[in-house]
């Protein structure tokens, strides 16, 4: 098969955000965000996360942006969100792409046990909240034996999805505890 009939098969790399159709926020933080968008590549939908525009040029940033994602693309654990893709848009600078999580966080699960709404209490059972826990300590646990250290593990960045999974995500404070250039203050 030739060039021009390989390119005609497969859709062309995005080189920008714009390549990714139905483009919706859904996370903002200090330094970065997440948008949800379908990749034209795979045709599906995934989470795409990039730097705010403020910190584009921040070597700072830019240095623990990809930290974040090739230390998250090299723990692979089920319960520990999966990098698919990462490169440089032209108009949105560096991102990295993950499974998109359709459901809740812990955060909110939570929020909705103790305002005591009920189809929440009568999903999330004690058994099934320990079971979310267990998943999350396992994931973290495996991280730990490749030593690497979330640093922001908190309810709000633990997401269980529609059909039960389990999911730690934001890694953008990790530490691993073979390298020198992570000893930086995260607050810094």
């Amino acid at each position: 098969v030739d060039r021009k009939a390989q390119a005609e098969l497969l859709p062309e790399q995005p080189n920008t955000l714009a390549h990714y159709k139905n483009l919706t926020t859904i996370g903002l933080g200090g330094i970065g965000m997440v948008m949800s968008g379908l990749d034209p590549k795979f045709g599906r939908e995934v989470a795409i996360k990039v730097l705010r525009p403020k910190n584009r040029n921040r070597r700072r940033y830019l240095s623990r942006f990809i930290r974040e994602a090739r230390t998250t693309a090299q723990i692979e654990h089920p319960n520990i969100v999966p990098v698919h893709d990462f490169g440089i848009f032209d108009d949105a600078g560096i991102y990295f792409t993950m499974k998109k999580v359709d459901g809740q966080n812990l955060r909110s699960i939570i929020y909705s046990l103790h305002e005591g709404d009920q189809e929440c209490t009568r999903k999330y059972t004690t058994q099934l909240l320990l079971e979310i826990l267990i998943a999350a300590c396992n994931a973290v646990a495996f991280a730990h034996s490749r030593g690497v250290i979330h640093r922001d593990l908190k309810p709000s960045n633990i997401m269980i999805g529609d059909f039960g999974e389990v999911q730690v995500m934001d890694w953008g404070l990790v530490k691993t505890l073979d390298s020198e250039t992570d000893n930086e203050d995260p607050a810094a």
